[in-house]
C-alpha cells in the first residue's frame, strides 16, 4: 500500500494511527506526525485522508489492520502511536505524554488494571488449554484449571479464559506472569515491539480475530476486548 506520509520535525519520527468512530478529531492539528486515520463512523468534513472500514472488532482490529498495511514502512519510523478518535476520555495528558520522548511501550492513561497470571491457583494448579479445533473458519475453544485430586475441572473465569486462549493461539508465554493493562487501548510503541514479531505472524493475528469475529458463538466485540488486555503481553512477545 502506497502512503503519503509526509515530513515532520519531532526528533522520534512518529506515525498516528487514529481509530475514529464518531468523534471530533480536529485535536490531531497539534500532532507533528503522520497520521492515518481509519473511520468506523459516518463521514466527516475534516481536511485529512482516511480509510473507511466496517465497523467490528474495536480498535484491536484497527490497530492490526494498520499494522498490517505500513508494517513495510515502519523501518522508517522510531515509534508508532495509537490512539482512540477521543484520546482524552481515557487520559487528559494525552498529548503531552505525545510530545514526550519514548523509549519503550507506553499506556497513554492515566492508570491501569493488573490481571495476575501470576497468582497461586495459576501456578501449578494450571494444566492444560484444550483448542478443540480451529476448522472451515470456526473458532471453538474451551480452557479448565485441572487441580490435582480433583475429578471435576473447575471453569476458569470467562476472562481469563478469552487471555488464555488468544495467548495460546498467537503462541504468547503468558504463564506465571502479572501484566498491566490499559482502559482505552492506547498505546505508544516504538517501532521494535511491532517488527520483533514477522507479517506473516501478525497476518495469523488478524485472521484469527477476522475468525472469531465472523463464526464464533459470542459478542462480535469480544476479541478486541480481550485485546484491550493483552497488548503488554503482545507488545513484549518476540518470535
Amino acid at each position: 500500500m502506497a502512503l503519503d506520509l509526509g515530513a515532520q520535525n519531532l526528533k522520534q519520527k512518529t506515525l498516528v494511527v487514529v481509530a475514529r468512530y464518531q468523534e471530533d478529531i480536529s485535536w490531531i492539528q497539534a500532532l507533528d506526525a503522520d497520521v492515518i486515520i481509519y473511520n468506523k463512523g459516518e463521514t466527516f468534513d475534516y481536511p485529512w485522508p482516511r480509510t473507511d472500514i466496517p465497523n467490528k472488532g474495536r480498535e484491536a482490529e484497527t490497530y492490526i489492520r494498520a499494522i498490517l498495511e505500513v508494517y513495510e514502512n515502519l523501518h522508517n519510523y522510531d515509534r508508532i502511536a495509537f490512539m482512540q478518535g477521543n484520546p482524552f476520555d481515557h487520559y487528559d495528558r494525552a498529548l503531552q505524554l505525545f510530545n514526550e520522548e519514548t523509549t519503550t511501550w507506553t499506556r497513554i492513561n492515566g492508570g491501569s488494571v493488573k490481571f495476575d497470571l501470576a497468582h497461586e491457583d495459576f501456578i501449578g494448579k494450571y494444566h492444560y488449554l484444550i483448542i478443540s479445533k480451529l476448522l472451515d473458519g470456526c473458532l471453538v475453544s474451551k480452557a479448565n484449571l485441572d487441580w490435582k485430586g480433583v475429578e471435576t475441572p473447575i471453569p476458569v473465569d470467562d476472562e481469563f479464559m478469552k487471555i488464555m486462549i488468544w495467548c495460546t493461539l498467537l503462541g504468547i508465554d503468558f504463564k506465571g506472569k502479572t501484566s498491566f493493562w490499559g482502559p482505552g487501548a492506547q498505546y505508544i510503541v516504538p517501532v521494535r515491539f511491532i517488527l520483533n514479531k514477522s507479517i506473516d505472524w501478525w497476518q495469523k493475528c488478524y485472521e484469527l480475530m477476522d475468525f472469531s469475529l465472523r463464526y464464533a458463538n459470542s459478542d462480535p466485540l469480544a476479541p478486541g476486548d480481550t485485546f484491550e488486555r493483552i497488548w503488554p503481553l503482545i507488545w513484549d512477545h518476540t518470535e
